[in-house]
């Protein structure tokens, strides 16, 4: 596992590997946010950057978010998604839901689309969100009974009403701005229209990649892992 990375006052990414996690930490606490693969402790890299107590909120339930669960007694998650392979005490959260760190407060949104219980973390006095999958200059997976490109629609045009211009992805580049939610609200409506050519794939990753012309878009899977 990669050290802790520093990208902002009071915000780190502390899982560099193939999902980041990101860690915010507040005058009497901190918030893990995602915990990685869990091929390495995330815990102990959180650690290296804070010795507050420190809970677990998961943005979804996919494995490469979920793995670093192992290492908490119990985390926190939306309340309509699936867990699986997690052993630690569930605590489900709704939209409104606050964390409050001391000096710092996150509040949950649900932003359905990518999974049915996505959640985002905003912190609106910071002016930004950590939006897990839903948000990536990289291809989104869409994934056959787990995406709703209505719902990930309405969560760009959520995420777009927010006080927020720094969005944190999971994947590829650490942060994007508004730019890139405007665009990709624009390209799942043209997915959804049947507008977007497939491309193949590349990596080892499945399902046939969609772009649109601002080049975001969606790697699209026809079975649900």
């Amino acid at each position: 596992m990669d050290n802790a990375v520093k990208l902002e006052e009071g915000v780190w990414r502390v899982d560099p590997g193939m999902s980041a996690a990101f860690l915010v930490v507040g005058e009497e606490s901190a918030l893990l946010i995602d915990a990685g693969v869990g091929q390495g402790n995330v815990l102990e890299n959180v650690r290296t950057v804070t010795d507050k107590p420190v809970r677990l909120v998961l943005t979804h339930g996919h494995g490469d978010h979920t793995g670093g669960a192992k290492y908490f007694d119990e985390v926190w998650c939306g309340e309509k998604e699936q867990l699986q392979n997690v052993e630690a005490k569930v605590n489900r959260v709704s939209e409104g839901f606050e964390f409050d760190l001391g000096g710092r407060v996150l509040r949950v949104l649900d932003i359905p689309g990518h999974t049915p219980g996505s959640i985002a973390l905003y912190d609106e006095a910071a002016g930004l969100a950590f939006t897990g999958d839903m948000v990536s200059a990289n291809p989104i997976f869409f994934i056959a009974g787990e995406r709703n490109e209505d719902e990930f629609i309405a969560s760009m045009d959520k995420l777009l009403a927010l006080r927020a211009d720094r969005f944190f992805c999971a994947h590829g580049q650490p942060v994007c701005g508004r730019d890139t939610v405007e665009k990709l609200k624009k390209a799942a409506a043209l997915f959804r229209d049947g507008k977007l050519e497939p491309q193949k794939g590349d990596g080892p990753f499945p399902g046939a990649v969609y772009l649109s012309e601002d080049g975001v878009g969606f790697r699209v899977v026809e079975f649900k892992k």
